[in-house]
């Protein structure tokens, strides 16, 4: 398999969390885009959504797969 830290380049990961099927991979870390969303098989991205990149600290998929939560270092989520 492929090393997901080679997708970080310059960058650093905070959190990550795989999706109840296991197809999914949600990460959160310092970049541009924090939270992105990878196919789990060959880590191809496949959304990634802009967030204060400063205060992103947790991700987390729901038991059912169908929700997504990012943990904020201002308490927010």
């Amino acid at each position: 398999g492929q090393r997901i830290d080679e997708h970080f380049t310059n960058q650093y990961l905070l959190s990550l969390a795989f999706s109840p099927d296991g197809r999914t991979l949600a990460t959160i870390g310092n970049s541009t885009f924090p939270l992105r969303l990878w196919n789990a098989d060959n880590l191809e991205l496949q959304a990634a959504y802009a967030a204060d990149s400063q205060s992103n600290w947790c991700v987390d998929i729901s038991p059912d797969g169908k929700h997504l939560a990012a943990g904020l270092a201002h308490e927010a989520i």
